[in-house]
């Protein structure tokens, strides 16, 4: 912990209120304990504010660290879905991601937007007449009659 922040500083302005209460005890003169009670309480306020301030702090991190977990999780469930894809070239300079299971596919093979894939959205070209695909999201078109036919 640095001398600067929040907490640091709220302990060491208690230590201090401490050691004034210490002295409070041997003041005689009622203007002089007017003095130091006005100093107590000053000091009081500004430890409050510390408080007040560390705290805030705390649950700004709190919040960027929850924020960071799901982000974390966003993209480990993307890897996890991306790992069943494969960018594949089905006609000349023609891209799709195919879906290619490791195991027993859990949906129909197909092919997916690439250009959506790459902003992390799944969304599966539709054929439209023979000769002509579409992706529902993007609106992207691939002219069927470019695709090989081994695709």
């Amino acid at each position: 912990m640095s001398a600067n922040d929040p907490l640091s500083s709220a302990i060491a302005a208690a230590k201090g209120l401490t050691e004034q209460l210490k002295t409070l005890r041997g003041l005689e003169s009622y203007g002089a304990l007017l003095e130091a009670a006005s100093s107590l309480q000053e000091q009081l306020a500004s430890l409050s504010s510390m408080v007040a301030s560390s705290f805030q702090e705390k649950l700004a991190l709190m919040s960027r660290i929850k924020a960071l977990e799901e982000e974390n999780k966003a993209l480990l469930d993307w890897a996890g879905t991306a790992k069943h894809y494969v960018l594949k070239e089905v006609g000349h300079a023609v891209f799709v991601q195919a879906y290619q299971p490791d195991k027993e596919p859990s949906k129909p093979m197909h092919w997916a937007c690439a250009r959506c894939f790459e902003d992390r959205q799944i969304s599966v070209l539709q054929r439209e007449l023979p000769y002509k695909y579409t992706c529902p999201r993007c609106t992207y078109t691939i002219d069927g009659r470019l695709v090989h036919k081994t695709s």
